[in-house]
C-alpha cells in the first residue's frame, strides 16, 4: 500500500495552489480517464480546501487500492459522478 503522507507533498508549496492545479493533481490519481470536462464543474462545486483537497486524494487513492482493485472500467464511476457523491 502506498504511503498517504507522500500526498502532503504534493500540496505543501511556497504559494498556495489554484483549483486548476488541484484537478490536474486530482485527474493523475483518478483511474477512468474519461469525461473530464464535466469533472472540473463538479470539482469548482466542490471548492475545496487544502486538507480538503488531502482528504479527497486519500480517497482516491484508497479506492484505486481498494474496492476499485480489478473492477474494469466501466465499474468505476466517472470523476464527475464520484466527485457530486461527495457532497
Amino acid at each position: 500500500m502506498r504511503d498517504p503522507d507522500r500526498l502532503k507533498g504534493r500540496l505543501s508549496h511556497a504559494r498556495p495552489l489554484t483549483s486548476s492545479a488541484h484537478v490536474e493533481i486530482f485527474w493523475t490519481l483518478y483511474p477512468k480517464k474519461t469525461r473530464r470536462p464535466a469533472s472540473e464543474p463538479a470539482w469548482s462545486v466542490i471548492d475545496p480546501t487544502d486538507l480538503e483537497v488531502e482528504q479527497i486524494l486519500r480517497r482516491v487513492e484508497c479506492a484505486v487500492n481498494g474496492e476499485w482493485r480489478g473492477k474494469p472500467a466501466n465499474q468505476i464511476p466517472c470523476a464527475s459522478r464520484w466527485l457530486k457523491d461527495l457532497r
